[in-house]
């Protein structure tokens, strides 16, 4: 070929390297599957004389064109690509790339090793206040579990890379474990187990790209938590029955959650996944109502049907902050709900972590719970007060009492039970003027 020939080619193929972008953009030819993970998206700013004049327009457009010119997400991957390749690297956040690249978050590692430990004191004080949460369940013949759910830390420790090594101290998890059996709380440790089953399980109960649990080791946990259930309610829940499974290194669902983050171009996981076709086998079964506070090892669980299938379309209170399935259809917060009132439609209420949030466990759950079982009951006290004096007020007055004995003996009731009654009203009275 001629080198003016091969300079005509050089300088259309950059030509068209060039203007193929703004083409993609403007005449959309190629599908390009969307970046996954936190990515939030630049809005196409509405040209207005107000934001050209305070210089907000440029900026804002600017800031769109760099996400949307064509091909960008496949750029950013294949960039991400070359850089886990060639140098082990991720630029996902938070994103740790361990031996035989195995997948972690610096949460898990800290959990393992104890660098998170927030002491025993503190722990204590916390798991006192779960007993006093469950006294007050078990009054109302209901009953609390805490689920601590697996780790990867721990359950891969062996491949966590040796710059993250220290030297191992206390964790979170025993000492809930000690703490809570101490306390006489029912509790699983999911963590211990699945660790223990580890080298003897038929399928793979942790993926290794992915944060949470396989689905294989979630049904696993879905029929632990109703065995436990139905044994505390003595009931039979639901029970998950497998028709059929697939067995496939593409992972599913959750199980890529950490290596789908990084947008790579070629799949990590060489691990053979379990996905399981089941259903729910309900026949003379009971579902109980069950409300769920939890961190994002609960999702799963939720996902394949858990709340509505095997409890009495329970809720789940996400890190005791949102609330689902209600914030599908409207925002919705704990702290816009009557706490005492959704507490006492329940028959278990089930708090779940894992080994990465026991430091932040509850999530202020106990004391929030706590402050609405003691205002309730000042409120009670204060009423059955003022009941009192309103009473021993009406027996003072000769004229009152003549007319409350005429009422109780209308109504064939004793005086004493008449004198409740008009002070019970007369209270109620007092509480309505109070309010307008």
């Amino acid at each position: 070929m001629a080198p003016n020939k091969i300079k005509h080619t050089i300088l259309i193929i950059l030509a068209v390297s060039l203007f193929l972008p703004l083409f993609q953009l403007k005449f959309p030819f190629y599908e390009v599957k969307p970046l996954k993970g936190a990515v939030v998206k630049a809005e196409k700013p509405i040209f207005s004389w107000k934001l050209w004049m305070d210089e907000t327009y440029a900026p804002a457009y600017e800031k769109y064109l760099n996400q949307a010119f064509g091909f960008r997400n496949w750029l950013v991957r294949l960039n991400n690509q070359i850089d886990f390749t060639l140098f082990h690297k991720s630029n996902a956040k938070g994103v740790i790339i361990g031996k035989e690249n195995y997948l972690f978050e610096e949460n898990y590692i800290r959990a393992f090793y104890g660098t998170n430990f927030i002491g025993d004191s503190l722990i204590n004080v916390r798991v006192q206040n779960l007993k006093l949460i469950r006294e007050y369940l078990q009054s109302k013949g209901k009953d609390l579990l805490v689920v601590l759910a697996a780790g990867k830390g721990t359950f891969y420790s062996e491949f966590i890379p040796d710059k993250y090594y220290t030297k191992p101290g206390i964790t979170n998890n025993e000492v809930y474990v000690k703490t809570l059996t101490q306390a006489g709380i029912p509790f699983i440790d999911f963590n211990s187990y699945f660790l223990k089953a580890k080298d003897t399980s038929r399928y793979l109960l942790y993926p290794q790209t992915g944060i949470h649990w396989s689905q294989y080791g979630m049904i696993l946990v879905a029929d632990s938590i109703a065995r436990f259930i139905g044994n505390t309610l003595h009931e039979k829940l639901p029970e998950i029955r497998t028709e059929s499974i697939e067995l496939t290194n593409r992972f599913q669902g959750s199980d890529g959650d950490i290596e789908e983050g990084m947008n790579l171009i070629c799949q990590i996981n060489k691990q053979t996944l379990i996905y399981p076709k089941f259903n729910y086998f309900k026949e003379e079964r009971v579902q109980p109502k069950v409300l769920v506070i939890a961190d994002s090892y609960y999702w799963g669980l939720f996902n394949m049907g858990v709340s509505t299938n095997m409890f009495d379309n329970g809720r789940f209170w996400f890190y005791n902050n949102e609330v689902f399935p209600d914030n599908y259809q409207k925002s919705t917060k704990v702290s816009d709900l009557n706490i005492l009132e959704e507490i006492q439609k329940q028959d278990i209420v089930i708090l779940m972590a894992t080994e990465a949030t026991l430091d932040r466990f509850p999530w202020g759950f106990d004391i929030m719970a706590i402050n609405a079982f003691h205002n309730t009951n000042t409120k009670n006290q204060q009423a059955i007060q003022r009941i009192k004096e309103i009473a021993d007020y009406i027996r003072k007055t000769q004229e009152w009492i003549a007319k409350i004995e005429i009422k109780a003996k209308d109504r064939n009731i004793s005086v004493d039970s008449m004198i409740r009654i008009d002070a019970r009203y007369l209270y109620r009275e007092e509480q309505k003027k109070l309010v307008k």
